[in-house]
């Protein structure tokens, strides 16, 4: 069985879609399958961890998502022998899902909005806490997986399935992260709203290989004698270390949930206020909007307030953990082994 997955990765849009990518590689690969990615854009950063995973990266010279782009992947797949190809990013269209599935190709679609067409594609992959409230089209021969019980998670988080955390009376390990590359410097923010304790915690700060903003942070640093992670390839350790979190709305959102952490969230892009409204209402974690006006006294009266409640974060770690069981990836590879010769 052999597995073609196109992403891209860049300093600009991030590693995102690279990344959950890579946790349906090692999940076909656990299957006995083999797995290539092909790339028009990368970071250092995924090159080295693709890499370290034993995973074959093809270079593809082409503008991402055109023509060419398209016909260079089909390359690819031929060489390589592959039935499926696993399509993960916002600009590629219909014609390009067409190309690949005309060929011959079966071709799984990555989504988070319905923004596109979708008709070429033979699964629809939407895990987001509000994709069954999406009115989708149905697919001419292909099936739609919805929802967060097909989320994607990396090798790293399998063994942690079955793991109970335990809720401290008061929460006093705090983990700060906010991406790969932070573009609003929340990660300052949120160390700022920490000076604010009026009791001891211990604080570390996760920072992406994309991060520019290290200097502005020293200083805070130094004076909550926080501990620095830079490209951590552990970071379930780290979470389940953690009795709170302080992160952005993105994929980050779904490990923290599996972990059970307890946190405080900003929805800092476009693209996440729709979960980050579910999240709200379900009380699944304390959301902070963010409008580009966020003070540190704000965000520290939210934070200190379920540090210090043991029972809101007890209630919020059961409950999310409800939503994802670490066998997303392998629900899929199972939908796409069930649709071979289909």
């Amino acid at each position: 069985m052999r597995l073609v997955l196109r992403a891209d990765a860049s300093h600009l849009r991030g590693t995102g879609h690279v990344m959950r990518s890579l946790a349906f590689a090692q999940a076909w690969m656990a299957r006995g399958g083999t797995a290539t990615f092909v790339l028009a854009e990368t970071t250092d950063s995924i090159t080295r961890r693709l890499e370290l995973e034993g995973i074959d990266a093809v270079r593809i010279d082409a503008p991402p998502a055109s023509s060419k782009d398209a016909y260079a992947t089909l390359g690819v797949a031929k060489d390589v022998g592959a039935e499926w190809i696993m399509v993960d990013g916002y600009n590629f269209q219909e014609e390009y899902f067409c190309t690949l599935s005309h060929s011959g190709l079966k071709v799984a679609v990555i989504d988070d909005h319905n923004d596109r067409r979708y008709n070429c594609a033979s699964i629809l992959l939407n895990y987001n806490i509000y994709a069954n409230e999406i009115k989708y089209t149905p697919l001419h021969s292909g099936v739609l997986l919805l929802g967060p019980r097909y989320t994607p998670l990396r090798r790293e988080y399998w063994r942690w399935r079955g793991w109970t955390r335990v809720i401290e009376p008061v929460a006093r390990k705090v983990l700060v992260t906010f991406g790969g590359s932070d573009p609003h410097n929340m990660t300052q923010k949120a160390l700022e709203s920490m000076l604010e304790l009026d009791f001891p915690a211990s604080i570390a700060v996760v920072l992406g290989p994309n991060y520019q903003y290290e200097a502005s942070i020293q200083s805070i640093v130094k004076k909550l004698r926080a501990k620095v992670i830079r490209n951590t390839t552990d970071f379930p350790k780290l979470i389940s270390w953690a009795d709170i979190g302080i992160s952005a709305s993105g994929t980050t959102t779904f490990e923290l949930m599996f972990m059970g952490l307890p946190s405080v969230i900003l929805p800092i892009a476009e693209n996440q206020t729709q979960a980050a409204r579910i999240y709200k209402q379900q009380s699944i974690f304390e959301v902070l909007e963010y409008a580009g006006g966020l003070t540190y006294n704000e965000l520290s009266k939210r934070v200190v307030s379920l540090m210090k409640s043991a029972d809101r974060r007890r209630a919020m770690s059961l409950r999310m953990r409800e939503y994802v069981d670490g066998l997303g990836a392998f629900r899929v590879i199972d939908a796409m082994d069930k649709r071979r010769g289909v």
